[in-house]
């Protein structure tokens, strides 16, 4: 989600919710075990626009952010009995 603020030329933006979510089960016949991956991220951003006509038909855009992130990650190894 992205809220940006300010003049036509000079803008503040905010982008919120930023994040993935990665799920995933490995089995390792050859170690006996199980492998289990949990990874979230979260972040937010905050950042400065600065817009500039050269010409008529050509524009500057300068752009500075800020980044937040989170990142957890859980990690399980399940030993397998061989069968």
């Amino acid at each position: 989600m992205v809220y940006k603020t300010g003049a036509e030329k000079s803008l503040w933006h905010y982008n919120f919710l930023i994040g993935n979510y990665f799920n995933s089960n490995t089995d390792n016949t050859q170690n006996n075990n199980t492998r289990s991956n949990l990874n979230i991220n979260l972040g937010v951003n905050i950042g400065k626009e600065f817009r500039k006509n050269i010409t008529e038909k050509l524009n500057i855009f300068l752009h500075s952010t800020l980044y937040f992130n989170n990142l957890n990650a859980l990690i399980t190894t399940t030993n397998v009995e061989p069968s």
